[in-house]
């Protein structure tokens, strides 16, 4: 692939998350957290994406093209971990949005997960660095109304 085709990918994939985390971030606010509001970071290059407004929930979203269970484990930034553990006086969500619906994992420490290298370099760069990955089995379902393919 060119430059140029690297880039349009990469800017389809940003959209592609952006969309789904305001989908999402609508649908947690109208069915979640107990009438806590959730918004999201001013700077898009926070590590996490959403807060509520108590501050008490830290949410990251990860929008994945494939059904929850295709894989033994999800992947996900370490530094998500590494911020989790930094700050132990909120409470650390990450988030799959996938084919087959909505799914969550609340860190807690000494909590189950695999650290290796994991990433993508298939945009014209090298996005690898190390990930937490986090075992399917761990995660929960939190609904099915929302998904990655509507």
């Amino acid at each position: 692939m060119n430059n140029n085709s690297n880039f349009n990918r990469q800017l389809k994939d940003i959209e592609f998350g952006n969309y789904y985390e305001q989908r999402v971030l609508k649908w947690l606010n109208r069915n979640d957290f107990s009438g806590n509001i959730l918004n999201l970071y001013k700077n898009p290059y926070n590590v996490m994406d959403m807060i509520s407004e108590n501050q008490k929930h830290i949410i990251e979203l990860k929008t994945r093209r494939i059904k929850h269970d295709k894989y033994e484990d999800m992947m996900i930034g370490l530094n998500k971990i590494e911020e989790a553990e930094k700050n132990p006086q909120y409470k650390y969500h990450m988030y799959f949005l996938c084919e087959d619906g909505l799914y969550g994992w609340t860190y807690t420490p000494n909590k189950n997960y695999l650290i290796k290298m994991g990433g993508r370099n298939d945009r014209g760069k090298d996005e690898r660095k190390l990930c937490a990955f986090l075992p399917t089995e761990d995660l929960c379902l939190i609904t099915t109304d929302i998904n990655s393919i509507s």
